[in-house]
């Protein structure tokens, strides 16, 4: 044994240079872990903006080419023009598949979306209510098919300019979402580096 070994002092070195290296690599471990966390919710950020944006794009484009407004500025007008309301005149496209699927998803981690969480939402909110007003048409369409309601021609008005005008709200949401989501998308880890 060397007569450092000995020493009170150069024990007591080596202990504080024991403590003070497992500190620090302890705090590298939590720096390290945390770093990794993080960047695992970025990811996961840019898929949840991918995954959204997908859906969005396509109900944009679903309601375009299927022609919903042109479909409704032809009812409005012939009903403005004095017709009586007939079932034919209930806009009543059919909901049959669940449209929001990723969003419904993603509502738990959608403040992961920071800076397009609020116009994700409106899209989505927009777009929820035109399926709610189909869906309320078609209900009052079916009653007067069956005959236990007769048209009204003034609520069926009112109804549809109402859809109208939310519809067209709807695409121009879309497109606000769509460029908050593009920019998560296209977001930087380390934004330092190019």
């Amino acid at each position: 044994m060397s007569s450092t070994e000995h020493h009170p002092r150069a024990r007591m070195d080596k202990v504080l240079i024991a403590l003070f290296s497992a500190g620090v690599g302890a705090l590298l471990g939590g720096v390290i872990q945390a770093l990794v966390g993080r960047y695992a919710a970025f990811k996961e950020a840019q898929g949840l903006a991918a995954g959204l944006r997908a859906e969005i794009r396509s109900l944009i484009e679903l309601v375009r080419t299927r022609r919903y407004p042109e479909i409704l500025d032809g009812t409005i007008a012939r009903l403005e023009a004095g017709a009586t309301a007939t079932a034919a005149d209930f806009f009543s496209p059919a909901v049959t598949q669940e449209y929001f699927q990723v969003f419904r998803s993603a509502v738990p981690k959608i403040g992961l979306l920071e800076g397009a969480s609020e116009s994700t939402v409106k899209a989505y909110v927009l777009a929820q209510s035109v399926l709610e007003d189909f869906l309320l048409l078609d209900k009052q369409r079916l009653r007067v098919e069956e005959g236990s309601q007769v048209p009204d021609t003034q609520w069926l008005l009112a109804a549809t300019r109402e859809l109208r005008d939310v519809l067209a709200l709807a695409p121009a949401a879309g497109d606000e979402a769509l460029l908050a989501l593009k920019r998560i998308e296209s977001r930087r880890w380390l934004r330092f580096i190019p």
